[in-house]
């Protein structure tokens, strides 16, 4: 709020005003508590001064602005432990994929005829297209299976020399589940890659993995789920692939 302001009214504001506006980005929480004296003596200029700050800011007066103020470091507070909590859920992430290792999902790719990964939301979509590409780095196909309700043909075709990935989110949905059981019965290797870590589908799996996430408020109605653990996953997977093919640490150069 208040830094819209600044900003908005940025041309109005004197030099004074100027050195006031960097004192308090320079001690917000100080300056929560701090009188209209108080501040006058730390910005060494008057009380008429800070005040006549706040009214080219938009404000009726100090009490107003140190409202917003309190406001606005609470804000700030709250983005700061949002923004430490998402590092903290990936390196946290990352510690735990190098500790699991990827060992028996490489050898069953690996030793599989074919490969299918299935994703049936928007962004199991794109992730499913991701994989696709990236798995080419490592001269490795994959079909997707990203349509609903045309399941069928693909339980007819996939045997059990097959490798069927599954990317889902709650690993509950009906639809999934009833495919995962019916390629369950023709002894197909699943491998299952969910949010959460107890559900119907990592059950079913005979290799499976959970996506670490973190949920952020962005309206009183709406909770969004950080996603990025999804292609973290992928590419420690890719960069695993790697270190199989080229045990010394060498590629092969182009020539």
């Amino acid at each position: 709020m208040l830094q819209q302001l600044y900003t908005k009214n940025y041309n109005n504001l004197n030099e004074n005003d100027l050195y006031i506006w960097k004192y308090i980005s320079q001690n917000r929480k100080r300056c929560e508590t701090l009188s209209i004296d108080d501040l006058s003596k730390c910005c060494n200029v008057s009380k008429t001064t800070i005040l006549r700050f706040c009214k080219r800011l938009g404000l009726k007066g100090y009490s107003e602005f140190k409202f917003y103020l309190c406001i606005d470091n609470k804000h700030l507070n709250t983005k700061s432990k949002t923004r430490d909590g998402i590092k903290k859920l990936y390196l946290d992430y990352i510690d735990q994929l190098e500790k699991d290792g990827f060992d028996k999902l490489i050898a069953a790719i690996e030793d599989a005829s074919n490969i299918y990964i299935y994703g049936r939301s928007a962004l199991s979509k794109n992730i499913v297209r991701e994989w696709q590409h990236a798995f080419l780095a490592i001269n490795k196909l994959l079909y997707g299976i990203t349509t609903s309700g045309h399941t069928d043909h693909y339980v007819e075709n996939i045997n059990a020399n097959d490798v069927v990935i599954i990317i889902s989110f709650s690993g509950e949905t009906t639809e999934t589940i009833n495919f995962v059981t019916k390629l369950k019965l023709k002894r197909v290797k699943l491998v299952a890659l969910t949010l959460n870590n107890n559900n119907t589908l990592l059950s079913l799996a005979d290799i499976s993995y959970t996506v670490d996430t973190f949920a952020l408020n962005a309206a009183s109605d709406i909770v969004y789920n950080c996603v990025a653990s999804y292609f973290i996953f992928l590419d420690f997977l890719i960069s695993a692939f790697i270190d199989k093919m080229y045990p010394e640490g060498e590629l092969i150069e182009d020539k």
